[in-house]
């Protein structure tokens, strides 16, 4: 009994489906792409072997080589890409300080330090005294 081009398909597809989705699906890590690119490498498949009455002596191979190819044309495209950020991805970057904030930051920060060493090692009214005068500048 001779198998139609469709049964033919049918059980190539069951064969070769959980092993070929689970390749796919570990080289892009997106459930989405991983689908996308399957479904196109059966349909490729189903024009250029099964309509074309091509023999194939191993179609799994065979599968798993197109794989890769469209593997290989998905990274590259991915590659190419644009990135584009929507309003809320882009204001992320704006909280971000730049070298000059981080630098002014770090200046501040041994400035505050550097102060409070020096006022610590006066007697305790004179620490009174200065803290009032930074107090009364600052406000």
């Amino acid at each position: 009994m001779t198998l139609t081009k469709q049964e033919l398909f049918e059980n190539i597809y069951h064969a070769t489906f959980n092993i070929l989705s689970k390749y796919v699906f570990f080289k892009v890590a997106s459930l989405e792409d991983a689908q996308d690119i399957v479904q196109n490498i059966y349909a490729q498949y189903y024009i250029s072997v099964i309509q074309k009455n091509k023999a194939i002596e191993n179609p799994q191979a065979y599968l798993m080589t197109m794989a890769t190819n469209e593997l290989t044309l998905y990274y590259k495209n991915k590659a190419n890409q644009a990135i584009l950020l929507n309003e809320d991805e882009f204001n992320i970057f704006e909280n971000i300080p730049d070298d000059s904030d981080l630098a002014l930051e770090i200046i501040e920060k041994s400035t505050v330090e550097m102060i409070y060493k020096q006022i610590k090692s006066l007697s305790k009214l004179d620490q009174k005294i200065k803290l009032l005068s930074i107090i009364v500048v600052h406000t």
